[in-house]
């Protein structure tokens, strides 16, 4: 895993103020840093070694004839299967490493070589004949690329604060992204916080050429066709691609281990890992002693059964607060989670690792949130509703406020004249995920950036199948009953924009490459086909349970949902108190403070008052943290 940066066009910089901006990104890549200049193309890469560890796999790297020149950012792991049949073809190959494979199959194939590689990957290869740059993007949006668009220009990067550090960079804020990041706890893509860059969609590639981006999608999340009926069907199909997704992200030069809390999703990779032939396997999580929170009795009894290296790290409210200025300087993007990443890996990371895999997708594809039932049980109903009855219920609950307000979701239903509604279960997920419903969120921000972002301004625009959408979202999501939309949701919502995100930018920051085995494509595509009844049957996410040759500790396996959160309510209500009530009301009188002061001091003693969930006015904070960077 690395940090790629480029700059196509006209020249705004020299290499050496490129160089610095490339170097914000230096935790990235701390074993190798490479350049490529030519009069209309600059190329930059800062390198973290994980497969061919010697000077053989720098970047950027020319082809065999020279023509084309590439940055690379992730892991392609069937490279070796791919190399196979180039070399039989008369190849050579001057590395061991996965990027020599990438730039062979593309002078061979072009884009058609996209739909080979399984893996998590931002590519980025310059063409010296034709003064073109390729781009693309793995399936699920594992590895992020953004860009930028100038007067004949385009800029890409691993990280928004990269394309903001290039001379006469971006640094405008897009007030939709504030909108959208309130509504959510994330900015949904293709936005980013700056006004102009954008994300590349996931499973998309694009072509620059001669002042022009064209772009196209090589992949899409499946249409719903369920041809498996029968639970024993359904393991027979799961179980062979787990364990090959499991063995195929264990390939790795530099040390490599897995995050283990305990639950169903990071145990069962944990399991598999062994299986895979992992010897000397290590395994780090987080404990907070003597709350409700700390799981770590259960990760021990998971690291005893496959006899595991097992390091766990009791953290305190001190030091977690300790933490905080590390953790709002590394985000690339506001975020109301990541704190437990950030500290997971700096914890892996000074204990040897440069590759730990994590349980990421458990919940998300195998329907182990509470959610997926409630929404499952709702949607027959809404649908059943006019739609002129769920606007008007919607904006009474904006109007009555409390808990009621997450009824305003409903009203989304109901569309806006002229524009197609949201699906019942985009809007229910709203419900249930969404941060702040709209009216909140006018309420919260400036009466100028309220504007800015527009009276029809719809959280879910990225979501709803319509104009504005992902790609990827656009042709399947009439096929989907409500079980795969609600994974589709998932997986393009808050896993895309929060989870990946979170892991690739923390982990990051301490030069640790996180790999998540239970959203590989295949696995994707395979939940796809199983009938939904089937997720519903027996414990949660029993299909990922049966679907493992080595049962889990029924310790593990039997007890409530937890998730890998802080004890954050208890510290913001005592130890934290007067510094966070400090630290977010001076933020809202600074000039960049996005918030409306009454309406932020109204937010904080509602939260005192028990009324507001603790990720409200901790969202708030981190928003304002990011806009101050």
């Amino acid at each position: 895993m690395c940090g790629i940066l480029g700059l196509i066009g006209p020249r705004s910089c020299n290499a050496e103020a490129f160089g610095k901006a490339l170097d914000v990104m230096a935790s990235r890549g701390p074993d190798d840093r490479g350049l490529y200049e030519e009069p209309e193309c600059l190329l930059g890469h800062r390198r973290l070694s994980i497969l061919d560890l010697s000077s053989a796999g720098h970047q950027p790297m020319a082809s065999a004839d020279g023509r084309y020149v590439i940055v690379y950012n992730g892991e392609i792991y069937n490279f070796r299967d791919l190399r196979k049949p180039l070399e039989e073809e008369g190849a050579a190959f001057r590395s061991s490493s996965d990027t020599e494979v990438i730039l062979a199959l593309y002078a061979k194939e072009s884009a058609a070589c996209l739909p080979r590689f399984r893996g998590m990957f931002a590519i980025a290869i310059w063409d010296r004949v034709e003064k073109s740059l390729f781009l693309a993007r793995d399936r699920m949006g594992i590895k992020p690329l953004y860009l930028w668009r100038s007067p004949g220009a385009l800029a890409f990067a691993s990280e928004v604060k990269a394309i903001r550090a290039l001379p006469g960079g971006p640094s405008a804020i897009e007030a939709r992204a504030l909108a959208a990041f309130l509504a959510w706890g994330s900015v949904p893509e293709p936005q980013s916080l700056l006004e102009g860059v954008e994300a590349l969609p996931p499973g998309t590639w694009a072509l620059w050429r001669e002042g022009i981006l064209r772009t196209g999608a090589y992949w899409s999340l499946p249409e719903a066709a369920p041809a498996v009926h029968r639970r024993g069907e359904a393991i027979e199909l799961l179980r062979p691609i787990l364990r090959e997704a499991v063995a195929l992200r264990c390939i790795s030069d530099a040390p490599l281990g897995a995050f283990l809390s305990g639950g169903v999703d990071s145990s069962s990779v944990v399991a598999l890992m062994r299986e895979a032939g992992q010897r000397d396997l290590r395994t780090f999580s987080i404990s907070f002693p003597q709350t409700e929170l700390d799981e770590s009795p259960y990760a021990l009894k998971v690291a005893e059964q496959f006899a595991t290296r097992h390091t766990d790290v009791s953290v305190t409210e001190g030091m977690v607060r300790g933490e905080l200025e590390g953790f709002f300087a590394a985000m690339d993007q506001p975020t109301c989670d990541g704190v437990n990443t950030y500290l997971v890996s700096k914890f892996a990371r000074q204990g040897g690792l440069t590759v730990s895999l994590s349980g990421l997708g458990g919940d998300e594809l195998f329907a182990g949130y509470p959610s997926f039932r409630r929404i499952r049980k709702a949607a027959p109903w809404l649908t059943r509703l006019p739609r002129l009855a769920t606007r008007a219920s919607g904006r009474a609950a904006s109007l009555l406020g409390g808990r009621l307000t997450k009824l305003e979701a409903l009203s989304l239903y109901g569309g806006s004249r002229g524009e197609a509604a949201p699906s019942a279960p985009a809007c229910l997920y709203y419900g249930v995920r969404g941060l702040f419903m709209p009216s909140q969120i006018r309420r919260l921000l400036r009466p100028e950036l309220a504007s800015a972002a527009g009276t029809a301004w719809s959280p879910l625009a990225p979501y709803d199948g319509g104009a504005a959408s992902l790609p990827s979202l656009r042709r399947p999501a009439s096929s989907w009953d409500v079980l795969h939309a609600t994974v589709a949701m998932e997986l393009r919502a808050y896993m895309l924009n929060q989870l990946l995100r979170d892991s690739d930018v923390f982990g990051m920051a301490h030069s640790l490459e996180i790999r998540v085995p239970l959203i590989d494509h295949e696995l994707v595509e395979a939940v796809f086909q199983i009938e939904p009844r089937l997720f519903f049957e027996g414990p949660a996410k029993g299909l990922l349970l049966d679907s493992l040759t080595s049962p889990l500790p029924r310790l593990c396996t039997h007890r409530p949902k937890m998730g890998f959160t802080f004890p954050f309510d208890a510290w913001m209500k005592a130890p934290w108190k007067s510094w966070f009530e400090e630290r977010l009301m001076d933020g809202a009188s600074s000039r960049e403070a996005p918030f409306s002061p009454g309406a932020l001091r109204a937010l904080w003693r509602a939260y005192l008052d028990g009324k507001v969930h603790w990720s409200r006015p901790w969202s708030c904070l981190v928003l304002q943290q990011s806009l101050a960077a």
